[in-house]
């Protein structure tokens, strides 16, 4: 920055001397330097607020979904397995998750893509300005005076200035071509590259598989690996984890751990006498279970068809019992007013009522 500058803007005055303006444009030079460490593509609160989402959504359907990625064989089931999320207020983070592809990505190839992609920014934008000028000046030179003298200048220029807009326009398709070939690979990349980190996870082993976890490993995909993302999500805790409909899901699992016998009859037994039973923690559940007891029955019975192991019995139970409970007509709805378990009252303890102790 030059005096000369500074005193065009009314900025020398203010400092004086020589000295102030130099060190003015150190100043200027610090806050134009590059940002160091790696190119992030969510800050925290985004990268946060993509994981409560996810979070909410894996919450809902946990008892598919949990169920389904114990039994996940290779990465290409995970697209199954997702594509029924696709309908959902989530469904733009999903989609990379069911994007069909075949494409070898790693996470080093992902990040040449990226900073070719954000090459390709300034050369477009210079570009565009040049064909701006050029577009100018062929419109001053048609409203030039068209004297005997002038209109072979006039010709002669206009030519130039034609040859010029023509190879910019041609640099723009190539560039236009290169950015849109390199979305397109990048898509599928990130496709696979996403994909390929789920799997990686549930393999891994190192996190109980529950929906806060799974939401914490993916909610940074594909921009990161999955260890990334974990390690960036654990830092905030979410506050919507332990809804309700995951409250339930351990209310049932908790039932199922304690129905030892295998007969549907006895399970069912055991489930009714168990729902008053439940520990303060499923308070939430307890009511809901008893108030919807001929909807849980049914998923109960139902269950036996998908699986008879004990240990993973509990998720077919939750997702059938949602399914009912969300699709049961109106004669259902009255029948199961009849069925529902009625919970005993808790008694009240009057503060004032001293117990009486009798006397030795």
């Amino acid at each position: 920055m030059t005096k000369k500058w500074l005193s065009e803007f009314g900025v020398a005055s203010s400092y004086g001397n020589v000295n102030q303006e130099i060190e003015l444009d150190t100043v200027f030079a610090e806050t134009n330097k590059p940002r160091r460490g790696p190119h992030v593509n969510l800050s925290d609160p985004q990268l946060h607020n993509r994981r409560d989402q996810l979070l909410q959504l894996f919450e809902g359907d946990w008892g598919r979904l949990g169920w389904e990625l114990q039994q996940c064989k290779q990465t290409s089931d995970l697209i199954r397995i997702f594509s029924l999320l696709l309908n959902t207020y989530a469904s733009e983070v999903i989609s990379i998750f069911c994007s069909p592809s075949d494409e070898v990505a790693s996470g080093q190839s992902l990040k040449k893509i990226r900073q070719e992609l954000r090459t390709l920014g300034q050369p477009s934008y210079d570009l565009e300005e040049s064909k701006r000028v050029v577009h100018g000046q062929l419109q001053e030179i048609a409203r030039a005076e068209a004297t005997k003298k002038k209109r072979r200048i006039v010709l002669r220029e206009q030519k130039k200035q034609r040859k010029q807009a023509s190879k910019t326009e041609q640099e723009l398709r190539e560039l236009s071509n290169r950015e849109s070939t390199l979305k397109s690979q990048l898509q599928k990349q990130e496709a696979s590259f996403a994909r390929q980190e789920i799997f990686r996870f549930l393999a891994s082993g190192r996190y109980e598989l529950n929906p806060l976890s799974l939401a914490n490993a993916v909610a940074n995909l594909p921009y990161s690996g999955w260890r990334q993302s974990m390690r960036r999500n654990t830092k905030s805790q979410s506050k919507i984890v332990n809804g309700s409909r995951m409250q339930i899901f351990k209310a049932i699992r908790f039932l199922s751990e304690s129905a030892n016998k295998q007969s549907e009859k006895d399970i069912v037994s055991v489930f009714r006498a168990g729902i008053p039973l439940l520990p303060s923690r499923h308070s939430l559940a307890r009511t809901e279970l008893a108030k919807n007891w001929f909807f849980l029955e049914r998923a109960t019975r139902q269950s036996r068809k998908k699986t008879q192991d004990r240990t993973v019995r509990h998720f077919p139970i939750t997702e059938l019992y949602f399914k009912n409970l969300y699709s049961a007509t109106q004669v259902e709805g009255v029948v199961a007013g009849h069925e529902q378990i009625v919970l005993p009252k808790k008694r009240a303890i009057s503060r004032n009522k001293r117990p009486i102790r009798s006397k030795a």
